[in-house]
Parts: C-alpha cells; sequence; structure tokens
C-alpha cells in the first residue's frame, strides 16, 4: 500500500513539475537594480530577440473568486469557499537597445512598473 501511495505520489510530482515548465514564459525580466530603467530580457527556447523591437510586460497575479457557497460568517466577516484564478496583468513595456547573445538583450523600461521575473511578449 505505502509503495503504490509513493508511486501516486511520484506522479503527481512528476505532472505538476511538467505543467509548471509548460506555464513558463518564453521571455522574462532580470532587473539587477530596483531604481534602474535597464533591465535584461531572458529568452527560452527559440524565441528570438530583436534589438530596437516595443515588448509588453505583464505580470501573472493570483485573484481570488467567489463560488456560489461563499457566506457570511461571525462579525460580518465573508467566508471563501471560492478557488484562485491566474490574472494576466499588463503592467509596462520595454525597448530593446542591444542583443547581447542568442537569450539575452539589454532594455530600457518605456513606461510602467516592470520587475524582476515578469513577463514579456511581443
Amino acid at each position: 500500500m505505502f509503495r503504490l501511495n509513493f508511486i501516486y505520489a511520484a506522479i503527481l510530482f512528476g505532472t505538476i513539475v511538467l505543467i509548471q515548465s509548460c506555464m513558463a514564459p518564453a521571455m522574462q525580466i532580470r532587473k539587477d537594480n530596483l531604481l534602474s530603467k535597464e533591465v535584461y530580457v531572458v529568452a527560452s527556447g527559440k524565441k528570438k530577440i530583436e534589438a530596437g523591437r516595443y515588448y509588453t510586460v505583464y505580470r501573472n497575479e493570483a485573484s481570488q473568486m467567489m463560488s456560489s457557497g461563499g457566506h457570511a460568517g461571525h462579525g460580518g466577516h465573508v467566508h471563501d469557499s471560492g478557488t484562485s484564478q491566474m490574472i494576466k496583468k499588463i503592467v509596462g513595456m520595454v525597448r530593446v537597445t542591444k542583443v547581447l547573445d542568442d537569450n539575452t538583450a539589454s532594455a530600457e523600461i518605456v513606461n510602467g512598473d516592470v520587475q524582476d521575473g515578469d513577463a514579456v511578449e511581443e
């Protein structure tokens, strides 16, 4: 019985890792200095970064969703039996200034609140 549970746990863990790797954005922001307007765009896979191009930057944020099972609790608080959902929120734009190698380019923040780890799209 223990061995069967271990196998199920290993399969579940492998599935979660696979799903997370598939959900990883193709390009991400790397920012060394929080106050700097200069960032790096890092591409994974076969994404090609082009100098002079503008890219939209977004952040995935969790949003709590209420289900029909939510009810008022003690003291006026609402007990939530809902689930959370990831929402893609546009946070800014960058312009690539120089391609450093096949997977990395320096860029400047054109507008918005661009932070380390944010995702980049064309």
